[in-house]
């Protein structure tokens, strides 16, 4: 996974029929994870990215909450790009 969050990359672990639902709730707790084990980005204003600001795109196309990994073709050597929508609309 690759955040445009300060280019972040996570490994996440999951299993091809994961749904995208499931997904965006495991880069949420690995977001919190990486804010607090990183100082650097303790307080980091867009971080944890919570599921609702999220976009996930893997092969071209925005994978929807409904898709699967499998249905998408996404395979352990893709990666998948999530966009991420600034807190309250603000900017950088």
């Amino acid at each position: 996974m690759r955040l445009y969050v300060d280019e972040i990359q996570l490994t996440i672990n999951t299993h091809e029929n994961e749904s995208i639902d499931t997904m965006k709730e495991q880069i949420y707790e690995k977001t919190k994870e990486y804010t607090e084990s990183n100082a650097s980005n303790a307080g980091h204003e867009d971080l944890p990215v919570e599921p609702e600001r999220m976009r996930l795109f893997a092969n071209g196309r925005e994978l929807n909450k409904s898709d699967t990994l499998s249905w998408a073709g996404v395979t352990p050597q893709h990666l998948v790009q999530v966009m991420v929508r600034y807190r309250n609309g603000g900017k950088k």
